[in-house]
């Protein structure tokens, strides 16, 4: 088995154990000369080892993970708020949820009663039911919901109408689809298809545009 050890005398070069060891050297020559170049190349190699520490040492740290602490802080506060702002969503859509039930309810109410009462067809009972399910909810979220009370009425009744406008179309369509088209019951197929617009058009609508 052969050693490799490396040397820096006159340019880099190579020589083998076996190579020191059939030079006509007396017996404790040899063992010293390999000593020696085993040390040698040890001594090289934990340079190297040291100088590749040094750079990733100096190396600058990575985008996003500076370690100064403002930006630490600053990092946590804006991860707090965003926490909060989470939170605070989630409780502004529990809240709709409930307002969206009791607006459910006078919607249905009138629904029903237009159909079975009046005799009017489900389509027609159910732009009814969602107008005035819309007031209902119109002021639910002005008060209770969104909070937005001390804003100008006007202005979000304007753009609630046209929301609500646009939701009772929805519900509308949505009612024609499921009930005279897919056949399905047509209280059940009012639930499904107001559970989707509520969650899909009006959550979103009121928030952001309604009572912004």
């Amino acid at each position: 088995m052969s050693i490799e050890c490396h040397c820096n005398q006159g340019g880099a070069g190579t020589l083998k154990a076996a190579e020191i060891w059939n030079v006509s050297w007396p017996p404790a020559q040899k063992l010293d000369a390999l000593t020696k170049r085993i040390v040698s190349t040890h001594v090289e190699v934990t340079k190297l080892e040291r100088r590749a520490l040094v750079a990733s040492d100096e190396a600058p740290a990575p985008q996003g993970l500076s370690s100064d602490p403002a930006r630490a802080v600053m990092a946590e506060r804006v991860s707090a708020e965003t926490q909060s702002r989470g939170w605070d969503t989630l409780r502004t859509f529990g809240r709709h949820q409930i307002g969206a039930l009791v607006a459910t309810g006078v919607d249905f109410g009138v629904m029903i009663a237009c159909v079975e009462w009046l005799g009017v067809s489900a389509v027609a009972g159910t732009a009814a039911g969602a107008t005035l399910g819309a007031a209902t909810n119109f002021t639910l979220g002005r008060v209770w919901i969104f909070r937005r009370h001390s804003r100008r009425p006007a202005d979000q009744a304007v753009r609630y109408a046209m929301v609500s406008a646009a939701s009772a179309a929805w519900n509308a369509l949505g009612e024609h689809v499921v009930h005279e088209l897919a056949h399905v019951q047509y209280v059940l197929a009012r639930a499904l298809v107001a559970f989707a617009v509520g969650l899909i058009w009006n959550f979103p609508m009121h928030r952001y545009f309604v009572f912004r």
